[in-house]
């Protein structure tokens, strides 16, 4: 009965958990941090390594066909805290955000067999700035 009492549902629960995890993730960023600053090596790669705290979680919520509350609290993100910084459209953050989770997690999946510099190499050269 508690657990109703915060939230309507399991994925109301889940929800709220991501918007923590990004949270977590925010806190660790520079508060004045842009899109040109989120697409440097340096920026995905801890993006990558924040990520894999919470592969489980990650990983888990895929599994469980759960996809979309991912995507949508890292677009949320990027509506909320690097989209009004940033002058050109905000379709760039979307395909972004779908880059960097896509890639994520199946390097994830397939145990991380790749070195995370070729990852963020391929993030950053071949993905992002096409």
């Amino acid at each position: 009965m508690t657990f109703y009492h915060y939230f309507h549902d399991k994925t109301d629960a889940l929800n709220n958990y991501l918007h923590e995890v990004i949270n977590g993730y925010r806190e660790e960023c520079p508060k004045n941090l842009t899109f040109t600053m989120l697409r440097k090596e340096d920026r995905i790669r801890h993006a990558l390594c924040y990520f894999d705290r919470y592969a489980f979680l990650f990983i888990t919520l895929e599994k469980a066909r759960l996809y979309y509350l991912m995507i949508d609290a890292i677009n949320e993100y990027a509506e909320l805290y690097v989209a009004p910084s940033y002058t050109g459209s905000v379709y760039d953050l979307y395909y972004y955000a779908g880059a960097l989770l896509n890639v994520f997690l199946h390097w994830e999946k397939n145990g991380k067999e790749e070195p995370i510099d070729d990852i963020v190499q391929i993030l950053a050269h071949r993905v992002l700035h096409s």
